[in-house]
């Protein structure tokens, strides 16, 4: 069992890292594979809030979406221009990355984020896409990355595994994770 969930992790890895070095040679996108980590690092404590206004916690948010698929962390700012295409992007393939056995966590890194969240989706028709707000940037405090966006590839424990920091072109990523064999990660 053990042997095909890493066997598991590891082509479903491939197929995503795969494509970022593809991008990177031909299209101007920031797209470098993923970089693992040689010792998995835990997210993070992090008091989130909804866009409605209700607080919770970055654990409650992933025990709610299950625990049954990797996760995709990615932190984003409405006020980042290259987070704009990205979250168009994230926003038509979400359910193709699910088939695949991820499920994004979308964070936005904005101290007025229950205003501005909502006003970023409503402008851009981002319709299906649940963010959650980082009121405090407790998430960048805490991981350091270089920039916004990033993203950070989890285990379903939440156990940081590989990251990737800049814009990467998604849907091209969705493309190959819907024409290939669905991943079964449990």
């Amino acid at each position: 069992m053990f042997k095909r969930l890493i066997a598991s992790l590891l082509y479903s890895l491939c197929l995503v890292s795969c494509g970022f070095m593809f991008l990177g040679t031909v299209t101007g996108v920031q797209a470098q594979a993923l970089i693992p980590l040689a010792t998995p690092v835990p997210l993070p404590a992090t008091l989130l809030h909804t866009i409605k206004g209700g607080e919770t916690t970055l654990a409650s948010v992933l025990k709610e979406k299950g625990k049954d698929h990797y996760y995709l962390v990615h932190l984003w700012s409405p006020s980042c221009r290259a987070c704009v295409p990205e979250m168009k992007q994230l926003d038509k393939i979400q359910m193709a990355l699910s088939k695949q056995g991820f499920t994004l966590v979308s964070i936005a890194q904005d101290p007025n984020g229950t205003f501005t969240v909502p006003a970023f989706s409503q402008r851009h028709e981002i319709k299906t896409i649940d963010s959650y707000i980082d009121e405090r940037a407790s998430m960048i405090k805490s991981l350091r990355p270089a920039g916004l966006p990033t993203t950070y590839l989890t285990t379903p424990d939440g156990l940081i595994i590989a990251y990737h920091e800049g814009s990467m072109d998604w849907e091209h990523i969705g493309a190959m994770a819907s024409a290939s064999p669905a991943t079964t990660i449990r």
